[in-house]
């Protein structure tokens, strides 16, 4: 039996050590100022993203997990090195790849003063279980065949398929998230009034407008939490954002949809900002089918070698990021050293594997293209060309319906960053079932290596060799990708009113303030 306080064997981020300052003096900035034990700690927010924001873990929607979390913390969760640590559960335990155990820590309180043990940490699975929400990663959650009482504060979980890589980072997130008896038996609605034994508990909730967290004094570890409350103040867009830091109405901005890395880099004197390279790429992903060029391991190796990585990153990011050819960057625990270096930039080599394939004389190809991936997307189209592949580039507004339900009809590639950690990445982006696999071409090879990966313990050696193992198979021996460079989380904060910004990690490996830690000053 194995106890998981170790690393994040999943891949989901890198050390807060890596951290990339745009202005100089990296994340962990300290103040003189005097701690504020009345503090409240105000982030700007774009509380209209995805339909708006919900703290229940029955109907939160895509994307906001990220921002859920002074709630909805759960029994683990990963801190700024990228290892997992104990919240409300005292132990976690991996019997197999099917069996994890939860012991909690004695004496839990929900924010209202019920008791939260065994049964209720059950009941509340069982409620996102079948409510289904969109914002959670409901194939995962599915694996869960059965749930058993131990004693009053230990429960079992039994997956219905060896794939405990996958299921156990949910411990760290909203899905396992206890909720409160009151709030199970209550109809209606409990976006902005759900009880829960996190740090903080909802004060007020105004949609698409504000938000009001104050701290839960039930929380296990209360007499360690700073901070007094947590405001989210909406904003419309980025500019927003960097009008409210500098104008002082927020502490603090960050998000994929909200602060770019030239925002980042533009702020100075009592505002600091960052740009952390996260574990995804930026990527482009091809619609394969045998007969067509795409289904040609040549063709797909030529566009490898014809992509100027280093020079993508000078161009899109400003040289802030680094050069991609696996998942996660260098310096992380599943860094795959081998394969950064399979697909220099040779494009005699691209036009020789272009001209074996049948194509001497060029190739034309179509990309379907978010307005996000524009930029990117141009940099690979002007590359491409040097070696005689024409890419045209289609608009996209929805992705969904132009690439994976289109199954190829808007063109053979598309741009979808590849942001879900190891193994998900593989199961839902490229595996022969997998969703952004949109024509289906099967890849036996990483379906194999995929699924061995899935069974084992994420905290072990056996997983990182793994893991390696099976990105070498996705992207140098199958090519089944160009990934370019690592995505950038861009965030800025006034350090005047911060006085230490510690981090933790949310489900994609974006770095989010850990507010269990944080604190103002006068």
């Amino acid at each position: 039996m194995r106890r998981h306080i170790t690393a994040l064997g999943i891949g989901l981020l890198l050390s807060f050590a890596m951290l990339l300052s745009a202005c100089g003096s990296g994340g962990n900035a300290s103040s003189s100022g005097e701690y504020d034990p009345d503090g409240v700690f105000v982030r700007g927010v774009d509380l209209t993203f995805q339909g708006g924001i919900s703290f229940d873990p029955a109907t939160i929607g895509p994307g906001w997990y990220g921002y859920v979390y002074p709630v909805t913390n759960s029994w683990l969760k990963i801190d700024e090195n990228g290892e997992y640590v104990m919240d409300l559960a005292e132990e976690v335990t991996v019997a197999n790849p099917t069996t994890v155990s939860v012991t909690m820590r004695p004496d839990l309180k929900f924010s209202n003063g019920e008791t939260l043990d065994a049964q209720a940490a059950i009941n509340s699975i069982k409620r996102t279980i079948e409510a289904q929400p969109p914002g959670l990663r409901l194939s995962e959650l599915k694996l869960v065949n059965s749930m058993t009482i131990d004693s009053p504060t230990k429960f079992t979980i039994q997956l219905t398929e060896p794939r405990m890589a996958l299921f156990y980072p949910l411990l760290a997130d909203a899905e396992t998230t206890p909720v409160s008896p009151k709030t199970i038996s209550a109809p209606g609605n409990h976006n902005g009034d759900i009880i829960t034994a996190g740090p903080f508990k909802l004060e007020s909730f105004e949609p698409g407008a504000r938000v009001r967290m104050v701290k839960n004094d039930l929380y296990w570890n209360a007499d360690n939490v700073k901070l007094a409350g947590i405001e989210y103040r909406h904003i419309g867009d980025g500019a927003a954002g960097m009008n409210g830091l500098r104008g002082g109405t927020i502490d603090f901005v960050a998000g994929l949809n909200l602060v770019s890395e030239s925002d980042a880099s533009a702020l100075g004197g009592a505002l600091q900002g960052y740009s952390n390279r996260l574990p995804g790429t930026d990527s482009a992903l091809f619609c394969m089918r045998e007969g067509g060029p795409l289904g040609d391991l040549r063709v797909r190796q030529a566009l490898n070698y014809g992509t100027d990585r280093d020079r993508v990153n000078e161009l899109y990011t400003g040289g802030k990021s680094e050069a991609a050819v696996g998942l996660v960057p260098s310096g992380h625990r599943l860094f795959a050293e081998d394969l950064a270096n399979a697909y220099p930039y040779d494009v005699q080599k691209a036009k020789d594997l272009l001209s074996d394939a049948g194509y001497a004389n060029g190739l034309n190809l179509k990309a379907v293209v978010m307005p996000n991936e524009s930029k990117h997307f141009e940099i690979l189209q002007a590359q491409w060309k040097e070696i005689g592949v024409d890419l045209q580039l289609t608009a996209a507004t929805d992705l969904n319906e132009q690439w994976y339900q289109a199954k190829g009809a808007n063109g053979e590639v598309a741009g979808v960053p590849m942001l879900r950690g190891i193994p998900g990445t593989f199961f839902r982006l490229l595996t022969s079932d997998a969703v952004s696999n949109a024509c289906s071409y099967p890849v036996p090879a990483l379906d194999e290596c995929a699924e061995a990966l899935a069974a084992l313990d994420p905290a072990s050696d056996e997983f990182v060799a793994k893991a390696v193992e099976c990105q070498e198979v996705a992207f140098k021996d199958s090519a089944l990708t160009v990934n370019t460079i690592f995505i950038l989380d861009n965030g800025g904060y006034n350090k005047s009113r911060i006085g230490d910004l510690p981090m933790q990690s949310d489900p994609l490996g974006q770095m989010q303030p850990d507010v269990t830690k944080l604190y103002m000053t006068r």
